[in-house]
């Protein structure tokens, strides 16, 4: 078999940026009033405890943005590889599940999404980045996708025993 590989589906993906860019507006909405009203009340008063508090809202709403770019940039560049040897999955790196230890390729519902996971011989389950869909608005492919990943692993364990 050749090297395959799949990314997240176009619709799925994109609905996950929007929810990353949500997060980073939030959090910079939080960011803005935390450090207006540092400023409002330290100008207004002598007491640090109050500037305290919203300069943590300030930080609060810096870490939000932070992580909004780290979950906009993950759900860009997620995807699986496939390959003789076993699975790619590049995440925030690039982690690899040799063919031997997966037993298992299933469906796992994640939130609005369905996507595939594999469980491990040793019991742990490891959701994948791809295939993905929406379900409210199912992709077609998913269902060839997830077969795919199937056949990979039965083609790699039938080997295995002979």
């Amino acid at each position: 078999m050749s090297s395959d590989e799949y990314r997240i589906d176009n619709e799925a993906r994109r609905g996950m940026v929007w929810l990353a860019w949500a997060q980073m507006v939030c959090g910079v909405l939080l960011f803005v009033t935390g450090l207006a009203n540092a400023s409002l009340v330290s100008a207004s008063s002598s007491s640090g405890a109050a500037w305290w508090q919203y300069t943590l809202y300030a930080v609060c709403g810096a870490t939000i943005v932070a992580v909004g770019v780290l979950n906009r940039h993950m759900f860009r560049h997620a995807h699986i590889r496939l390959r003789p040897d076993g699975i790619v999955v590049h995440e925030w790196r690039d982690r690899f599940i040799p063919w031997s230890d997966i037993a298992e390729v299933q469906t796992q519902t994640f939130m609005r999404f369905r996507t595939a996971a594999v469980t491990l011989v040793s019991g742990r389950q490891r959701r994948l980045p791809a295939p993905m869909d929406r379900i409210a608005q199912p992709d077609p492919n998913f269902p060839a996708q997830l077969e795919t990943l199937r056949q990979w692993l039965r083609h790699h364990h039938s080997g295995q025993r002979s």
